[in-house]
């Protein structure tokens, strides 16, 4: 749940530390709940993602390519002595 706040507000939505917030900010919650209750704000949807932030969270960075190391001496070939 999300709550636009009318005015400033207190609450305790952990039972033991009191919160401040200010009007305008939108909260979340069981302090939204609170704010609701008390009639200190009004409930409002979600924001939704941008589509510009939905396509940057789908791009996956590559890693860089690691070139193997080359050896001139065959791995499982016939040695020369001599």
């Amino acid at each position: 749940m999300h709550c636009k706040l009318d005015k400033d507000y207190k609450c305790a939505p952990d039972g033991y530390i009191i919160k401040e917030f200010k009007a305008g900010e939108i909260i979340t919650g069981q302090a939204a709940e609170y704010a609701i209750a008390d009639k200190a704000g009004k409930e409002v949807k979600p924001p939704k993602a941008k589509i510009d932030d939905i396509s940057q969270s789908k791009k996956k960075d590559k890693p860089a390519r690691q070139l193997k190391p080359t050896t001139t001496k065959p791995k499982n070939g016939p040695t020369s002595k001599g």
